[in-house]
């Protein structure tokens, strides 16, 4: 859980971690811009059986190109795998 400075009231206020939000994240966003790779192509190679992000990325190719969203992808992976 994150915190944010409420401007108006000028209270810290609680707010939904990106985890979180990964869950709710539209299937069309895309993960892996090299390969073309979705949230809701994660999702299938979990649904698919893949248990971790090293699964993950045998299945899909994920992070595989230029590794630049390795970071973000592995914390997709993590997101979906924990709120099942």
């Amino acid at each position: 859980m994150y915190k944010k400075q409420d401007k108006l009231n000028n209270k810290d206020v609680s707010f939904v971690s990106r985890k979180a939000m990964v869950i709710i994240m539209d299937e069309n966003e895309t993960v892996c811009p090299c390969l073309n790779l979705t949230v809701g192509d994660i999702r299938a190679a979990i649904e698919n059986g893949a248990k971790d992000f090293a699964a993950v990325e045998e299945a899909t190719g994920v992070a595989s190109v230029c590794g630049a969203c390795r970071d973000y992808a592995e914390e997709v992976v993590n997101s979906i795998i924990n709120g099942k």
